[in-house]
């Protein structure tokens, strides 16, 4: 159709323009879409639906890549504009990427918005648990941040080892988070690993931070027997597997921390 070739080439040509700043290119394709939902008779095919989301999913990807996270939302939303007709995995994927982009940007409410937005499947989706995760330990709600944690493991998706890897070792998050990441982790193992992701430098940042604990002997002490014989049953397990070996330093570190614990206790 001659018109759906219009739209998706005004669509390209508004994102390449050079001569207009980002939020006014989008602000005058809002305006196009607003006016072309009038004039077009009937719903537009998949194939110009998906060539317009696509265009405009790509315009919101480059400027998170350069860190400008704040154009990317309007891309982003541009493919959420009733005339596309974005269908539910599309706009799940879509929202989760707004969400990112105003996490980085610290505007954490607004994040929370998109969530409630969101259907009750994808709500409890793996990433869009982790994005919530992210979200409250921001906001330091502990008691939320403990339920995404919950929800996650619900999943059992390959990549939630590594996510509960970067839980785990999120540089906003209190020791308990730490502690409760790093159990889901060793709990949901079978799940499967993944090349992307070092064990041992995980339970070391946990340790140490629990090490940094001035009460670690009164508070902790169970949980790091605990963690300790996690890392030797881990070791001994995995010293088949060439990307999971522990080396002779990160050996020597634990075994190092397990003898100074059993001397100070």
């Amino acid at each position: 159709d001659t018109l759906e070739m219009i739209l998706v080439a005004m669509i390209n040509i508004y994102i390449k323009d050079k001569s207009l700043l980002p939020d006014h290119k989008q602000q005058n394709l809002v305006q196009f879409f607003d006016i072309a939902e009038k004039r077009f008779i009937k719903a537009l095919s998949r194939k110009c639906s998906s060539g317009a989301i696509t265009l405009l999913w790509n315009a919101g990807k480059s400027e998170s890549k350069n860190n400008k996270f704040d154009e990317s939302i309007g891309w982003f939303k541009l493919a959420l504009h009733r005339l596309l007709q974005v269908n539910d995995i599309d706009r799940a994927k879509i929202q989760r990427a707004i969400q990112n982009s105003l996490i980085n940007v610290d505007r954490y409410d607004d994040a929370i918005k998109i969530f409630q937005q969101m259907d009750d499947t994808e709500k409890k989706s793996l990433i869009t648990q982790y994005n919530m995760f992210k979200v409250y330990s921001q906001k330091g709600e502990e008691n939320k941040v403990m339920i995404c944690l919950k929800e996650m493991t619900t999943s059992n998706e390959q990549n939630l080892i590594p996510l509960l890897s970067l839980c785990a070792t999120s540089s906003n998050i209190n020791t308990r988070i730490a502690i409760e990441s790093m159990m889901l982790l060793f709990k949901n193992i079978n799940v499967g690993l993944d090349s992307k992701v070092s064990i041992p430098s995980a339970l070391r940042c946990v340790i140490g931070l629990i090490l940094k604990n001035d009460t670690y002997k009164e508070e902790y002490l169970d949980t790091l027997l605990t963690l300790l014989q996690e890392a030797f049953k881990f070791a001994k397990d995995s010293k088949n597997i060439e990307n999971y070996r522990f080396t002779m330093e990160e050996l020597e570190w634990f075994s190092s921390q397990a003898f100074n614990i059993s001397r100070e206790c």
